[in-house]
């Protein structure tokens, strides 16, 4: 275990949520992650992570406290961290607001389907797959 990774341990039998990264290949295994991010049309949620930023480094200073005053006005669980998208920096707060709802709402979907049935399973899909 990393030093800064506050994580428990695996062990046998605990049953754990991952992300697909890249799909397996003639040579290859799929990759995955227990990062869990889900991407929205503004903004990208990040299951454990507890922070916000801006995706794109190419904004001054005063545009990144813009956004970072933004992000302080809206409301959310303590548990989940946010990347305001290149093509959200620029749009108001009630763009920001409705993208956040609609990724509260697939955030919250892997979980409702847990102990009903045995892992392993697919709690959601990419709108691509």
């Amino acid at each position: 275990m990393e030093r800064g990774d506050k994580r428990p341990p695996l062990r046998p039998g605990m049953e754990i949520l991952v992300q697909v990264t890249k799909e397996e290949s003639a040579i290859k295994g799929a990759a995955v992650t227990s990062y869990i991010s889900i991407a929205g049309r503004y903004m990208v949620m990040m299951l454990g992570m507890k922070r916000y930023g801006i995706f794109e480094e190419d904004h001054g200073e005063k545009e990144r406290e813009r956004i970072r005053k933004q992000m302080e006005k809206l409301e959310y669980p303590d548990h989940l961290g946010f990347i305001v998208r290149t093509v959200g920096a620029a749009r108001p707060l009630k763009d920001l607001k409705a993208d956040l709802t609609n990724l509260l709402s697939c955030g919250i979907a892997p979980w409702k389907g847990r102990g009903r049935t045995r892992p392993p399973r697919c709690c959601t899909r990419s709108r691509t797959s």
